[in-house]
């Protein structure tokens, strides 16, 4: 029977077994969702400037919020959407929901929920939610330009008129901020028929692959200010002050990319290893 021959150093770094590998990954992800490890999170000027839109809003001011994340971009837009959400409804003011992209009213009722929403906050009163509607981009413009030519029931069928809040919001003008968390290309028809055409001011909860192109409206003042994907979610929620697994998420994902980087290190110091005690041999 042949002896099998001893690995060295080199060999062995390279050779860590994929099953060690496959458990510390589980743990790095899982134990920092148990016990956070409270890593500093830096907060981008970008979400800085989303939070002082909401901060500075005033008794009576009305939010339009226009919400279609898509089942692709939720799992980030929804969280940073939650965020935000969260301190607008934590402020004396008037939101009118709606959604220009069908996927919109899928996810309206559950991130209503996950937003604490206070319980003084009545549905008509405070807040309401028109549900989507069809066309588009001309969607988009008629809500600016007039919500009772374009709309006469909510999500619920209950006619505007009946709903106290309506009776004196028509659209874009009657409004202090816009808040869109949008799907690929309705994001452009905000921009175009409410920031562009009215000027109201206007906040964008994104994916973090368009925070480039969400970039050049920013810097150039057409967006106020931008919540960027679940990382964004976590900046908001520490600037509101709110203790939530988004925080302790961003704790997992560093704590994983660090794991990667010890075992991108461990491999090349492996293979140097290898490499130069196969030219002493």
């Amino acid at each position: 029977m042949q002896k099998q021959e001893k690995k060295n150093l080199g060999q062995k770094l390279q050779s860590i077994p994929r099953e060690a590998i496959f458990l510390l990954v589980l743990l790095s992800l899982v134990l920092p969702l148990l016990h956070p490890l409270l890593l500093p999170i830096t907060v981008a000027n970008w979400t800085k400037a989303s939070f002082a839109q909401v901060q500075n809003l005033k008794a009576g001011d009305v939010v339009f919020v226009g919400f279609e994340p898509h089942p692709v971009t939720f799992p980030e837009q929804g969280i940073a959407a939650q965020s935000i959400i969260y301190h607008v409804f934590h402020k004396p003011v008037k939101i009118v929901f709606f959604s220009i992209y069908p996927t919109g009213q899928m996810y309206y009722e559950s991130t209503i929920k996950r937003s604490s929403v206070p319980a003084d906050k009545k549905y008509g009163v405070d807040y309401v939610y028109l549900g989507y509607i069809a066309g588009g981009e001309v969607a988009a413009a008629g809500i600016a330009d007039d919500i009772h030519k374009t709309v006469t029931v909510d999500y619920y069928k209950t006619p505007l008129d009946e709903l106290p809040m309506m009776k004196d919001i028509n659209g874009a003008k009657d409004g202090k901020l816009l808040i869109f968390c949008a799907y690929e290309d309705t994001r452009y028809m905000y921009i175009r028929q409410w920031a562009g055409k009215y000027g109201i001011a206007a906040i964008t909860t994104d994916q973090t692959g368009h925070i480039t192109e969400d970039m050049v409206y920013y810097t150039n003042n057409i967006l106020k200010g931008i919540v960027c994907g679940s990382r964004g979610g976590a900046e908001y929620d520490l600037l509101v002050g709110r203790a939530t697994l988004t925080i302790a998420q961003m704790d997992s994902q560093s704590a994983y990319h660090i794991l990667a980087l010890i075992l991108i290190v461990i491999g090349n110091v492996g293979y140097f290893l290898e490499k130069r005690g196969t030219k002493n041999n």
